[in-house]
Formats: structure tokens, sequence, C-alpha cells
């Protein structure tokens, strides 16, 4: 993860005040006292901010506090916060804690935080700078003391005080904010996120918290619950015991459709399966390809051979073949490969298995990989090859990686995504594609081809088209275009990626373009969601069959006319739901009006009338009750009704005509 640091790259360094100012914030202690050594007069304000210098606060001035000052245009409190300089020197720690109290007094806004556009990482308040880069929870308690809020940032939980706290290891902090009534989802992510500590009382601590052991959030765990992603970091059996006391459901499936069980059994987590069928997993959860995985991994020829299935795996199952070369267990990349797994599998992180071994400097997994047709002119979400990956470290394993690569290598230079100039590019390219002016994107995709397959240098690694998502990345550009059919058009033609998945949300092939915009508001709210899925769909992108069927009747078929359609099932019933979400209510009614239930439920057991209910959408209420829409019907994770539904998103006079309905009070 990123250390959501100040990028010196958008500041002068030749500066020897900037110079001191990077220095600090990045907490090369060091380098700034050399600097200050040679050039004792290099400290600017923000400068002397960072380095925790008690003088400066005679320069402030209220008038002043929340004005943008040096070379980052940062407020001052943000300098102070977010310099780990001293941090481990008491002194140091009293002086950043005085000279935050006095810019508090003056009135500095507690909830000062950079934009998304100023740093690398993204979005940072002052809390969680307090926390993850001064690392000091008094500054952070006296922040909450003046009003910060604890829901920090804007959307991203990667670089909010919780996650920083979690990161850290940070007790003393945690307990501050846990104490401060946190929003639950920050809870929810810290749990996941923690688990890679093996910490079983910071996650018996979050757990307390209400944190949610179902949460699916995780890194590690192919989109699976907190089991999962336990399961897979080899957890003590004890945080296993935790999850489960507090709820985790043994029978929770993953992205590839696997149990906590089925990942064990892959892994040889033989203590760790042990305990889920103590609570109730079942043997017949288990597929003839998780045993081959386990073979795999044991080095079990014979198993492997037994229960090899190559038509039976799923494009996760292949996933598994980058953790074997990134554990370095040559069998199980041997038999891997021997039973059909793609030499070219790509995990979570955008890294091909041959990444992932060149940069191990694994000359033998490489070879492995070569003879079984992995390509070594791929690019990761950085623009790299293997071969650039190899680079990196100097050593004798990878010179010889190197040497080997190098024949099969494109003759001309990588185009490195991080490359400042070329980050410089993408962005005024991410900028023209949220604004939808075709106009300067056209000229910049036909001055710059790479750059309709390209990725941010953000830590989040969205390609282009998924800007027009409007999920999930820096907040500033979650918007959607009028003519944002027309920029995927053009996108697509430029040669973009329709299934190319991005880190937004923590990762995985669930973050596609699709995946970001159907389940973002900024589409819905522009009426466009359809319109976009059906672009991206005629581009080649995969799609649910609900929003195929969506799409078609977006395009003024009739259901009777569309091959297969079935007013009864799971799918049709699915698209009723979703188009009250969508809000999409000429579509929702030709649904109904070709048989299918008004009352049909989707995978939550929410109603066409639950979702009109929390959108408050009385009119629309209205008429599926006309229609025979049941208001009584609860749906399956919160037991709420319609009425609840309405209540919970702040729409009282809804709530309470339904409730009436009902014959009942809040529900």
């Amino acid at each position: 993860m990123a250390s959501g640091r100040a990028d010196s790259r958008l500041v002068d360094t030749d500066d020897p005040g900037v110079a001191l100012l990077v220095a600090a914030l990045d907490g090369d202690e060091g380098r700034a006292d050399a600097i200050l050594k040679h050039n004792p007069e290099a400290g600017s304000l923000a400068g002397r901010l960072a380095l925790a210098d008690v003088a400066c606060i005679a320069e402030l001035h209220a008038s002043a506090v929340n004005e943008p000052t040096g070379p980052y245009r940062w407020p001052p409190l943000l300098y102070v916060c977010s310099s780990p300089y001293g941090a481990q020197d008491e002194a140091r720690r009293h002086a950043r804690l005085e000279i935050a109290r006095a810019l508090t007094a003056m009135g500095a806004d507690p909830n000062a935080g950079t934009r998304e556009s100023e740093t690398i990482r993204g979005y940072r308040t002052a809390l969680g700078a307090a926390v993850g880069r001064a690392r000091s929870p008094a500054l952070a308690g006296h922040l909450l003391e003046a009003g910060a809020d604890i829901a920090d940032g804007p959307t991203l939980y990667e670089g909010s005080a919780m996650w920083e706290a979690v990161r850290l290891r940070d007790v003393d902090s945690l307990k501050l904010l846990l104490a401060a009534d946190p929003p639950q989802w920050h809870v929810c992510h810290a749990l996941p996120h923690c688990l890679q500590f093996d910490d079983v009382d910071l996650v018996q601590r979050l757990l307390d918290s209400d944190g949610d052991p179902n949460w699916n959030m995780g890194v590690w765990g192919f989109k699976g619950t907190c089991l999962h992603e336990s399961i897979v970091l080899g957890n003590d059996v004890a945080i296993l015991k935790r999850l489960l006391a507090k709820g985790a459901r043994v029978d929770a499936r993953d992205r590839g459709g696997r149990t906590p069980l089925a990942i064990a059994t892959c892994l040889n987590r033989h203590v760790h399966a042990a305990v889920l069928r103590e609570h109730g997993a079942k043997e017949d959860e288990i597929r003839d390809v998780d045993r081959w995985v386990a073979a795999c991994f044991a080095g079990d020829d014979a198993g492997a051979r037994r229960y090899a299935a190559p038509a039976s795996l799923k494009e996760v199952d292949h996933v598994w073949l980058c953790r074997a070369v990134r554990e370095g267990n040559t069998d199980a990349v041997r038999l891997l490969l021997g039973g059909s797994a793609a030499s070219d599998a790509v995990d979570d992180d955008g890294q091909r298995a041959l990444h992932i071994a060149a940069g191990c400097g694994d000359v033998g997994a490489v070879e492995h990989l070569l003879a079984e047709g992995a390509d070594a002119g791929a690019v990761n979400y950085g623009g790299e090859t293997p071969l650039d990956v190899a680079r990196r470290i100097v050593d004798e394993s990878h010179a010889q990686v190197v040497e080997r690569l190098l024949p099969l290598t494109p003759a001309e230079p990588s185009i490195l995504f991080d490359e400042p100039e070329f980050a410089a590019l993408f962005e005024r390219a991410a900028d023209a594609v949220v604004a939808g002016d075709v106009d300067t994107l056209s000229r910049l995709l036909g001055d710059n081809t790479v750059l309709a397959r390209a990725r941010s240098s953000r830590p989040h690694r969205c390609t282009l088209l998924h800007y027009l998502g409007a999920n999930g990345f820096e907040g500033e550009r979650q918007r959607t275009p009028a003519n944002a059919v027309q920029v995927i058009q053009l996108l697509l033609d430029a040669g973009a990626d329709p299934n190319a998945s991005c880190y937004a949300y923590r990762g995985g092939p669930d973050e596609t373009t699709v995946g970001l915009l159907t389940s973002s508001g900024h589409p819905r709210d522009a009426g466009l969601t359809v319109s976009m899925v059906a672009a991206l769909a005629r581009g080649g992108a995969r799609v649910d069959g609900v929003y195929t069927l969506l799409a078609d009747l977006a395009d003024g078929r009739s259901p009777a006319t569309l091959a297969g359609f079935d007013p009864h099932s799971e799918l049709a019933g699915r698209a009723l739901v979703e188009s009250a979400m969508l809000r999409e209510t000429k579509i929702l009614f030709v649904l109904v009006d070709a048989g299918v239930d008004i009352n049909a439920r989707r995978g939550d057991g929410a109603t066409a009338l639950h979702q009109a209910a929390i959108d408050g959408d009385a009119s629309l209420v209205d008429e599926l009750i006309v229609r025979g829409a049941d208001a009584s019907l609860r749906d399956k994770v919160y037991d709420g009704t319609p009425a609840g539904w309405a209540f919970a998103g702040g729409h009282e006079e809804l709530g309470k005509s339904l409730a009436k309905r009902l014959g009942a009070g809040d529900d």
C-alpha cells in the first residue's frame, strides 16, 4: 500500500527551502538536518511547520490559518500533521502539539485535507496525517477535541485515520478513534486489513467495535469474507475462532464461488479446516480442483494427476500459480502448469506470474513459464514488462533473469506509467474523460496511442475507461458527462480494454468499468447507466445477464421478442429490482406488464418497493402499491420493510406513510 506522503514530483526540489520541506515530510531527518546545517536560513514557514519549530507560531495570524501556503498550497495545519520529522523525539512531539493547539485556537479548520490531485495516494485529512505521518495519538486526540470529523476523507478508506492506526498497529490512536463513534464501514474495512498482522488482540478490538466478520473487501481473500482472508494469510487459528464466534459464515463464497473450507483445503491449512468443520462446513464444498491445488502445493505428483480437471478450472483458480511463484514453491509451479494453469495468470495487483518470477529473480520459474507460453512482452499496471521488473534489483539471480528475457522483449523502451511526464499526460486525459471533452481526448489519444490502455500512477491504477465508472477513485473526478456514451466509444475505438480490472475498492476482477458504474450514483442520476453498459457490451465487455436484458429493453425491444425471456425467472426478477434502483421506471413497468412479479426479490431480499422507498420516490412507491407491491415484505439482510428502508434513507414522511399502510410504527 502507498505511504500517503506528499509527492515530491509536484514541487521544485532544487530550492533548498523546498528540499528541506520534502525531507521533513519524508521523515528523512538526516537529510533535513544536513540541509539546515549548510543552509540555516532555508526554512520557509511551511518547512518550519513540518519541522515542528515552535518559533514559527509568532508568524501565524488568525486571518491566514486556513489559507494555502508553501509549495504544496496546503493550510498550515496540514504541514504540522503530515510530517514524521522527530516523531520519536518527545520534545519534538510536544512542539508539534503546541503548534497545532495554537493553530486551532486561531480558528484553523481541524478537517483540513489535501485534494486528491495533491498526493499520489489520494485524499488525506489532518486527522489521518496526525496518526499516519506524525504518528501522534496526542495530536489526533487534540484534533478530535477541536472538531475533526471521525468520518475523514471523501470516499477512500485508505489514508483515513482508522486505516493508518491499523496499518501502524497504533493501539492508542485506535482506541481514540473507536471511542469517537466512527462510521461502521471504517471499522469494517479495518478488520480484514488488520488480519495481515496476525494480531489476535487487534482483531478482537475491532470485532468488539462492530467490525463485520463477513466483510468482503480484503486484499488477499479473493473478495471473500474475513474468513477467506484469514485463511489465505495463514493467521493464528485463534483469529479464525474469534471471527466465527462473532458470526462469520462458514458457507460464505468468494468471487470464485469457494467457501473458506475450500480455500483451507487448497492451501493445506489442516488445522483451520478442522475448525471450520466443527462449525458446520461441509465436505461437498470442496471441489476436485481444490484438491488438485492442494496436491500441487504439497508437491504430491500422484495427487495432482488424480485430481487434475483442466476443464473445470475457473479464472480465479489460475491465480494460484501467482501465489506458487511468489512463494518460490517450485513443485507447485511445475504441477500447476502441468495441470493446465494459465502461464499468463494475473493476480489482483495486475502482476502476471512472469512478472512475479522476474521480480523474485527466480530463473527456474521464469524458464517454466516461458516454456508454457508466458508472454514476455506483457505489461503490468505500471506499464512494466517482466524485464523491467527484473532490472529493478541488481544481483546475480536477477541478472540471469534479465539475460533470459532480453531477447524476448520488444526493442523499443517501455512507456512506464509512473514516469512524471507520462503521469502528467494521463492526468490531462483523465480530466478530459470526466469532462466529456472529446476534442482534447481525441487529440491526446491520437498523439499517444498507448494512452487508451495505460493506467493511472495512483494506487487505484484506473485506466481512462474506468474513470467513466465514477466510483472508487478521487472524488473530484467522480462525475458523469452527458456524452459519456460517446466518450466510451472513443476510448474503445482507440483500443481500450472494456474488461480491464483496477484496484479501486481494494482491487479484483469485479472492479471493471461495468462493475464501477453499475454501483455508482453518478451515472444513475444522469440516467445513463443502462446506455453506458450497453455501449461497453457492444465493445466486448462482460456483462451480467440482468444488464443485457435491461439494455435490450432500453433499446425499445419488447420482452416477447427476446430469445429465452422468462418472466418467472430469477434474472427477470433481479432486472425488475435493478430497474427500480436505476430509476428506469419505464423499463420497470414494461417488465411488470410482461408478467414479472412486482414483488420479485434480488439476492438480499429487497424488492422494487424497498428500492423506491430508500430513494424517497413517493410517486413510484404509490404506483408500485397500486400495481400490487406488498409493503409488508422484509429484506434478508436488515429484516426491514419498505417503511424501514424509507426511514434509513432519511425520508421520514414517506416512512410514516408506508408504516401507516402496515398499521405499524417505525419498522
